[in-house]
């Protein structure tokens, strides 16, 4: 699979739809080198996309914008305890321990890709920050899970990357943003990092938050992108 350096901050070129990267990724502002989550059939691994289930394996454009948006502005993880839904290969939760972050807990809902998360945390462990990281599985719609995690790890933000994309999960993944969110005194916080690749799929999972009682605080478009990548803080 190909290897891919994002040099400065720069955004991996990419078509719409299409994973950043299927090598390893480096993004050289953070220090980071992750690799696609492999995916286990029988007793053997494999990358993900000889399976099935290829999305969270994969290193998606908007998990790069989101670690270069933690990157370039600190200040939107820095000292908040942090947690990430849909990791997938943990980029956007180990970029926000690099970027200072006082604990991160990446979630996914398959195993595999949990494992991968994992092997990218220790990839790190010669860092100081990737103490601070850990994982745990979530699946979207177990809300009971997701507020035991927000009061277990006193979590104050909770991040994700590309995770509104599929209209299928989206009612689930909002309830579990709401149950995560609001077990905890002040809220905690929701910054989402959303590929547009379809308008209408897209407005759909904004309504869906819309259900769940959330209210966009904010929202620009991240800068450095091949594709339309909107940042949400609600």
């Amino acid at each position: 699979a190909e290897c891919v350096t994002c040099h400065e901050g720069a955004m991996p070129a990419a078509k719409v739809g299409e994973p950043a990267c299927r090598g390893k990724l480096t993004l050289e502002v953070l220090g980071l080198e992750l690799l696609p989550c492999p995916a286990v059939v029988g007793d053997q691994e494999q990358l993900c996309e000889t399976v099935d289930d290829t999305t969270g394996g994969d290193i998606w454009g908007a998990s790069v914008a989101l670690a270069l948006a933690f990157a370039s502005n600190p200040g939107l993880v820095q000292d908040k305890a942090v947690l990430e839904v849909g990791c997938g290969a943990g980029l956007a939760g180990l970029a926000a321990a690099a970027a200072g972050a006082t604990s991160v807990t990446l979630t996914d809902g398959v195993q595999s890709t949990i494992v991968g998360a994992q092997r990218n945390i220790a990839a790190h462990s010669h860092l100081e920050w990737a103490d601070r990281c850990k994982t745990a599985p979530l699946t979207w719609g177990d809300e009971a899970a997701a507020i035991n995690l927000t009061h277990e790890n006193n979590v104050e933000l909770i991040i994700g990357a590309d995770v509104g994309c599929y209209p299928d999960s989206q009612a689930a993944l909002a309830a579990t943003l709401r149950a995560a969110a609001t077990a905890t005194t002040p809220h905690a916080t929701v910054v989402l990092a959303e590929e547009i690749r379809w308008k209408d799929v897209h407005q759909w999972f904004r309504d869906e938050l819309a259900k769940a009682g959330f209210v966009l605080v904010s929202e620009h478009k991240l800068s450095d992108t091949n594709r339309d990548t909107v940042l949400l803080r609600l």
